[in-house]
């Protein structure tokens, strides 16, 4: 029974990374946001058990979980911005942009 209890909570906890691998190879803002909170909630549990078991090692951990779930957001934030149709042309490996891309310092 205990047995069953790890085997689905670690199918849970495999939910989150899947919705974002998958919202990020297709540019699917639903998707990256269900990542986003999963690794929001995470951000919290960490933080909390940092606080509740004194542990530098916890804190170090939920601070990089935050910075993770910063660019998680930073993510969600640009394929939000993108509109439905320029996604599909990013998706479709035959388009062929009019303009060819460089590198611009700033």
């Amino acid at each position: 029974s205990r047995k069953k209890l790890v085997v689905y909570a670690s199918l849970i906890l495999v939910i989150g990374p899947i919705c974002g691998y998958t919202g990020a190879k297709r540019l699917n803002k639903n998707l990256i946001l269900v990542y986003l909170v999963f690794s929001l909630i995470k951000c919290v549990y960490e933080v909390v058990l940092a606080f509740v078991l004194p542990s530098l090692w916890m804190l170090l951990l939920g601070l990089v979980e935050i910075w993770i779930a910063k660019i998680i957001y930073m993510l969600w934030k640009a394929v939000s911005m993108i509109p439905a149709e320029r996604i599909e042309d990013l998706l479709n490996p035959a388009f062929e942009q009019e303009a060819h891309a460089h590198i611009v310092y700033w």
